[in-house]
Formats: C-alpha cells, sequence, structure tokens
C-alpha cells in the first residue's frame, strides 16, 4: 500500500499568526501553481479514494486533485491542532504566563479551551491505523503539518516530543510505502518553500 502525505498550500492569514483549526483560505496565486506541481509528482490517477481534512485549505486541494471519480472522504482526525482561544491571534499577543505554562508541557498540556499536542497525536494515530486496514492500492491524505508530524513519529517508533524535528513546508509530499507486516519505507518527494 502506497499513501501520499500531502500538507495544505500557504493559508492566506499574516505570518506570526495561530491559526490551528481555523478555516482560512489560500492564497491563491500560490495554490494554482501548487496544484500544477503536485499533478507533476503525484500518481493522481490511480486514486479511487482520497481523505482530506474538512477545513477549506486542505480540501480545495484534494478537490483540485482528484479525478472526476475519485471519492472524496473528509475526517475530522485530520484537522489540525485545536489552539482553543488563541486561534487566529497573533503568537506575540497571546498571554506570556499561558505561553510559558503550555511551553514547559507543551505534549500534554491544552491551549486554554483547546486540545493538547497528544490528543492530536491520538486522533492522527487512530485515522492511519484505520486507513491501513483498508487495504488500498494506492490513495492521498491531505492533512495539515501537526497530523503529518503525528503520523511520521508514530511509524518510525520515535517519541512525541521528537516530532518537531521534521520541518514540513506547505505543499510538503511524503510517500509511505507499507506492506502487510507494517514496515514502512518514507521518502520526501518535494515540497516548494514558497508555497
Amino acid at each position: 500500500m502506497i499513501i501520499y502525505l500531502v500538507r495544505h498550500t500557504k493559508p492566506d492569514v499574516a505570518e506570526n499568526t495561530c491559526y490551528g483549526q481555523s478555516d482560512i483560505s489560500v492564497i491563491e496565486q500560490n495554490f494554482q501553481q501548487e496544484v500544477l506541481r503536485m499533478r507533476a509528482i503525484l500518481p493522481v490517477s490511480k486514486w479511487d479514494t482520497i481523505y482530506t481534512s474538512p477545513l477549506k485549505r486542505c480540501l480545495w486541494l484534494a478537490k483540485a486533485l482528484a479525478r472526476a471519480n475519485c471519492r472524496i472522504s473528509t475526517d475530522d482526525r485530520l484537522k489540525e491542532l485545536n489552539f482553543g482561544k488563541w486561534e487566529l491571534q497573533k503568537w506575540d499577543d497571546i498571554d506570556d504566563n499561558e505561553m510559558i505554562e503550555w511551553g514547559q508541557n507543551f505534549i500534554d498540556k491544552n491551549p486554554p479551551d483547546g486540545e493538547s499536542f497528544a490528543r492530536l497525536y491520538e486522533r492522527s494515530v487512530e485515522f492511519w491505523e484505520e486507513l491501513i486496514s483498508k487495504k488500498h492500492r494506492t490513495t492521498a491524505v491531505f492533512t495539515h503539518g501537526g497530523v503529518m508530524k503525528s503520523i511520521l513519529t508514530h511509524i518510525l517508533e520515535m517519541p512525541l516530543k521528537k516530532s518537531f524535528a521534521f520541518h514540513l513546508n506547505y505543499g510538503e509530499i511524503i510517500k509511505i510505502d507499507t506492506n502487510e507486516n507494517q514496515m514502512y519505507q518514507v521518502e520526501f518527494l518535494s515540497s516548494s518553500k514558497n508555497c
């Protein structure tokens, strides 16, 4: 089974903004360029079903790349981390004490009214295990950086705190080849630093 993890393109939001699960759009010019680039890399003709976060920055990309007869399945487990009250705030404007407290244990601590990274990891792994049980020949998952890091950490059997060692650009494509023994081969195909 071959699974392509695809990160959304650059969101249309001011730099240094915490946007997590906010349903923001993408930068249109970058988006069109990325769709063309990805079509040249991804085996879209082989997909009969693909999976996506319901947030439009992922859903639009999935729809732009899917063939007419390809089933698009949305799944809330593929959403980015919920930052709660911090959503759409500038990182610099978030209360220093809250940030320090969260930063001391960002794996298990929730941002105010948000979710912990451990919870994001749990739902990402739950989705992944369900996906590989479906035994597609090839498929794609359109999602966010936090989910992709969680899946990589899981399949490579790394401690969760090491997930931030992965730098994932917008438009990142990761090919994961797995067999029935859940042996994984991971290949970073491409990304565009501008998108």
